[in-house]
């Protein structure tokens, strides 16, 4: 999965597949994970979030189920 660098004090890079709606995240402490039944909408609220670590925080890691890759 293709990601792109975002503006984060926790976070590199982040990517979405809509088809299986994967969100995929790097953090800069080296670790990347995949988020599964993401829905489009909520990976876009993240991309234009001012702060993605919190958005992350609140919004996804309590939602949704998620392994490390």
């Amino acid at each position: 999965m293709e990601r792109e660098m975002v503006a984060s004090s926790t976070i590199l890079s982040a990517g979405y597949e809509a088809a299986s709606e994967t969100l995929e995240i790097e953090f800069k402490s080296g670790g990347t994970y995949q988020y599964y039944n993401v829905p489009e909408s909520v990976y876009q609220d993240f991309m234009a979030s001012d702060s993605k670590g919190k958005f992350l925080h609140v919004y996804i890691k309590s939602s949704y189920p998620c392994s490390r890759v």
